[in-house]
């Protein structure tokens, strides 16, 4: 298995894990059509290692801050990260 594949299906089960502690069905059937069409970005060759590094950095304090039962900042780190995927694939994009 490519470590990009690895690294992909880490991410899917990530976010699907939090999806599932959530208890929103919603959020989890979400998750899932929006994993389907990231693989297509995740696979795409302008997608350099820093971006798997920054996206495991991301997840990383999105942990940390669920430990800390802090709601504000969970969110304010789920926003981050979202805006950084965002504006990563902005940039290979175009």
């Amino acid at each position: 298995m490519s470590n990009k594949i690895r690294l992909m299906e880490v991410d899917r089960q990530f976010h699907t894990k939090i999806a599932e502690i959530s208890g929103n069905s919603l959020i989890a059937d979400f998750l899932r059509s929006v994993h389907e069409r990231m693989s297509r970005i995740w696979l795409l060759p302008l997608w350099q290692f820093h971006d798997f590094s920054l996206t495991g950095n991301e997840h990383e304090t999105i942990l940390n801050v669920m430990r800390e039962r802090n709601g504000k900042a969970v969110d304010d780190a789920m926003a981050r990260h979202t805006e950084s995927l965002r504006q990563r694939i902005m940039a290979v994009a175009v």
